[in-house]
């Protein structure tokens, strides 16, 4: 680990850690940061010697992309949460109370990884009696990518297995739930939430284990809209101690989270994670492009297929096929990809980087990245779903077994490989990081906390990156409007910032600007040789330096305007953001 500080300030990170991922290590209370310096901070947190060999201990870990390996230390946030997580975890399982709590931090401060330090802390504590670990996702995709982060640390992958079902099956060969609890002690098995689901021909779900060291970690899914199965969960584990990991607030009208798991352990809100340099801010673009159809009559369709379950949400559905073919209507692509191509073809040329298109159906995924390619090159875009050979062309185009899945994944992730966009329907919404992704393109109606899971994709820190942007094509703004209101006040504060005020910030700060710098000149006039062009440049230097740097207050006024003027202009915005807007010169 590596402590670095120039006395004012102070970050930590490792031999292998980016820049931009060096970070100041706090506290989770303010008031234990209050008569000390960045550095007596950072050195009692990490370097005190107990800290140090924890951290050294549990909270460090490698990652490789095959081609390369890094070290990751935990931050500061992370370290708090565990610590606190692991005492609630024993607490529950010793007054038997069963919920140990639920950790909120925000999308992109490290959830998984803090599930996985979590992990290895209570594997190694001798009061847990070498634990059984059951980690409960509401998706496959997240399912998957949780379960390769555990597999790839050296020594938690020999404990990690997948359970396909909960009870085993004479015609199927792959272990159950059942058969992995049933075992003294270890193991991390990992399931969706889904499988507690129950027929009704089926009766109520079984007692899979009794036992008490067994800890079961709800990534996601312990919400309200997964109550009876997390019902279920309870009956089939009755035994074991549950604690929940989120990274988007529990709605304040949902009780049984609570009921089910407890209180909150950790909270690490969007705006702490912006300000600690953990994510990046988001900015929102409405470009909507119609649809010829009566917005209540799509608003109608919709509430039906949000009420039916994710199994019941098939492509053959009749509400499924009529909105599929009013937003995915041939001229409506056309428009919606033209446009796409100028925006991000405008927003590469300040800020390199990569895109997400999120379509409504197979299909738009496909057309769309056919469209895409033929402006863009087909080496630059490519479409993620889940696709068959027996799917109608252009869908079946798109097939992929998971080793090409695989490399995409990593060839979307690699800044330099020429792969620019991918177009996607439901993959990659949830628990997918890519750094260099900095804007995503979104023509498909997303509601509550599965929207702000998705936008979350955009908010990786990466180099200079500053934000990421959500340009909306289908009319997302009202539905994050609303699903923001669910949310206890300064749960969700700027989750999203508009364009529009970002544009006015922009202006503001510019105007401070330029009235700092008021009558100094740094031009001759015109037809000037070049002697007299130095000169100028020379006094306007010097009259800077008087009226800036020689006196306190005004280096410190100019100094805290030009970060707010920082903060705003790296944005680097579509240049056609600003157009129509004066800037004084």
């Amino acid at each position: 680990m590596i402590g670095v500080s120039d006395l004012l300030s102070a970050r930590v990170g490792t031999v292998t850690t980016a820049a931009e991922h060096f970070a100041e290590w706090k506290t989770m209370d303010p008031a234990g940061m209050q008569g000390r310096s960045q550095l007596e901070t950072l050195i009692r947190g990490v370097f005190d010697t107990s800290a140090f060999l924890d951290v050294i201990r549990n909270f460090v870990l490698f990652e490789t992309d095959g081609a390369r390996t890094w070290k990751v230390m935990a931050k500061y946030h992370q370290v708090d949460a565990v610590n606190r997580a692991v005492e609630t975890t024993w607490q529950a399982m010793s007054d038997r109370s069963r919920r140990a709590g639920v950790v909120w931090h925000t999308q992109g401060a490290g959830k998984s990884y803090s599930m996985v330090f979590f992990v290895t802390k209570l594997r190694r504590d001798t009061r847990f009696r070498n634990p059984t670990i059951v980690c409960v996702t509401d998706t496959n995709d997240l399912d998957n990518q949780l379960s390769q982060t555990f597999d790839r640390q050296a020594h938690l992958a020999p404990a990690v297995s997948r359970a396909e079902r909960i009870q085993p099956a004479d015609d199927d060969p792959r272990k159950s739930l059942y058969e992995l609890l049933d075992v003294p002690a270890d193991g991390i098995v990992f399931t969706t939430i889904q499988k507690f689901g129950r027929g009704r021909d089926e009766g109520p779900i079984p007692v899979l284990s009794t036992r008490e060291n067994v800890v079961v970690i709800a990534d996601e899914a312990h919400r309200s809209q997964y109550e009876q199965l997390a019902r279920n969960l309870m009956r089939a584990l009755p035994n074991a101690t549950r604690i929940g990991f989120t990274g988007t607030p529990i709605e304040s009208a949902d009780r049984s989270t609570q009921a089910a798991f407890g209180d909150y352990i950790s909270i690490y809100r969007m705006a702490q994670a912006q300000a600690d340099g953990a994510t990046v801010p988001i900015y929102y673009e409405s470009r909507q492009v119609p649809v010829s159809a009566d917005r209540e009559e799509i608003e109608r369709l919709q509430a039906i297929l949000d009420a039916e379950s994710e199994a019941g949400q098939t492509e053959l559905s009749s509400e499924f096929a009529r909105m599929d073919a009013v937003i995915a209507a041939p001229d409506r692509l056309d428009t919606v990809a033209a446009d796409l191509v100028a925006h991000f073809t405008d927003r590469c040329r300040t800020l390199p980087g990569k895109a997400m298109v999120v379509a409504y159906s197979r299909r738009a995924a496909a057309e769309y990245a056919d469209r895409l390619r033929e402006a863009l090159g087909t080496r630059a875009v490519d479409a993620v779903m889940g696709a068959t050979a027996t799917d109608p062309r252009p869908i079946s185009d798109y097939r992929k077994n998971k080793q090409q899945l695989r490399q995409i994944e990593h060839d979307f992730k690699d800044p330099d490989h020429p792969l620019r966009v991918v177009v996607v329907k439901n993959m990659w919404l949830t628990g997918f990081d890519a750094p260099v992704l900095h804007t995503m393109y979104v023509d498909k109606p997303m509601r509550d906390h599965g929207l702000l899971q998705a936008i979350a994709r955009v908010n990786r820190v990466f180099e200079d990156k500053p934000g990421g942007l959500v340009v909306d094509y289908i009319g997302i703004g009202d539905d994050l409007r609303a699903g923001l209101t669910a949310y206890a006040k300064g749960d969700v504060d700027d989750a999203v910032v508009p364009l529009a005020l970002a544009q006015a910030k922009l202006l503001e700060a510019h105007e401070v600007m330029l009235d700092l710098l008021h009558a100094i000149t740094w031009t001759a006039p015109e037809g000037s040789s070049h002697a007299d062009r130095a000169t100028a440049v020379a006094v306007g230097a010097q009259a800077a330096v008087a009226r800036i740097v020689l006196e306190d207050e005004q280096t410190k006024l100019y100094l805290d305007e030009a970060g707010s003027l920082c903060e705003v202009v790296p944005a680097r915005l579509p240049q056609r953001a600003f157009r129509g807007a004066t800037l004084r010169p």
